[in-house]
């Protein structure tokens, strides 16, 4: 009798130099599951061309992520991958991308060139799942593209401007706030732009003094979360690492506030995040925290996995400032 099939353990993902910061983000991606069912979806299209240059890195992803899905449903133990496709485009770039394959890259900077790729790729092709509680179909701009409306205030003569800023990750400052939600909190603060920082009124037509006022216009499936934890000092050229203690919930809950409407509560879950360990932006390694099957979580560290307890995860989710492991990217998918 053949070995009984465990799926829910990762596959890990063989590191081909320097490509941490690849296999975590993989790793994260693949394991919200409102994006592996797109990322499924996607691949098997035949109207999707294939990529020219800066969307190679698109399709590249999305044929490894093709493969991973076919070694997900054969294997009989867990087996080791590797993301061929997308490390030799990387590789084999010569300078055509931001990032190269021979150095250590960040996977933010990563994550967002991925995105972007995708969403160039996607134009134009219906690539829709049935997913919403809805019965909606969820497109690219449903699971990944949030807005925020920036409303501005000319306190000369009260003109107000109104306009939308989409993004795919949500980056958020790491301060003095102790929680997740503070941080997030902050985005919304009133912003005064006076003195030297005046924006231009089209009513006077002249810089005025403006008050700058934030909203989240539209929430996306699957929110992606960025803390921003590198700092760049433009006077040395160096960039430092802020380490500090941040209390990040399994479960959250944040409040929608849309122009005109009223406020609509939206809770997400914690499905994956990828964890930054070291001291600096262009060294150090990264890893990637993953929930497989109903609630077990894994550590992928490239190509080893380990079983996590939930409160093993959570001590990492709040961790003190003493360490340089710290959390990067978080991915949260909302609650159905």
């Amino acid at each position: 009798m053949p070995p009984k099939k465990n799926n829910s353990i990762p596959i890990g993902f063989s590191n081909v130099g320097n490509s941490c910061y690849i296999n975590s983000t993989a790793q994260a991606l693949w394991h919200t599951p409102v994006i592996k069912q797109w990322f499924c979806t996607a691949s098997m299209l035949k109207s999707i061309p294939d990529a020219q240059n800066d969307q190679a890195i698109a399709f590249s992803m999305m044929q490894d992520f093709l493969l991973l899905d076919a070694e997900e449903k054969k294997r009989s133990e867990e087996n080791i991958l590797c993301l061929s496709n997308t490390s030799k485009t990387i590789h084999t770039s010569k300078g055509k991308l931001p990032i190269s394959g021979s150095n250590q890259e960040d996977a933010a900077e990563f994550l967002n060139m991925l995105l972007t790729s995708i969403q160039g790729l996607v134009a134009g092709v219906d690539v829709n799942i049935p997913m919403s509680s809805e019965g909606k179909a969820l497109t690219f701009e449903d699971i990944f593209v949030g807005v925020w409306y920036k409303s501005s205030l000319c306190i000369s003569c009260d003109e107000l401007r109104i306009g939308p800023e989409p993004w795919t990750t949500l980056t958020v400052p790491v301060t003095e706030k102790t929680t997740l939600l503070e941080s997030l909190a902050s985005l919304v603060e009133p912003e005064s732009f006076i003195l030297e920082n005046m924006l231009w009124c089209n009513k006077v037509q002249s810089k005025k003094d403006h008050i700058r006022y934030n909203s989240l216009g539209k929430a996306p499936q699957a929110l992606i979360i960025h803390l921003n934890l590198f700092q760049s000092d433009f006077a040395t050229g160096t960039t430092s690492k802020v380490n500090r203690t941040l209390d990040i919930p399994f479960d959250l809950n944040i409040l929608h506030p849309c122009i005109g409407m009223t406020d609509v509560k939206k809770n997400y879950e914690l499905r994956a995040f990828v964890e930054h360990r070291g001291n600096t932006l262009n060294d150090g390694h990264y890893v990637a925290y993953v929930r497989s099957g109903s609630d077990k979580w894994f550590l992928c560290n490239d190509d080893e996995i380990t079983n996590m307890a939930k409160e093993e995860v959570s001590a990492t989710l709040s961790q003190n400032s003493s360490t340089d492991n710290t959390p990067y990217l978080l991915f949260y998918q909302l609650e159905c």
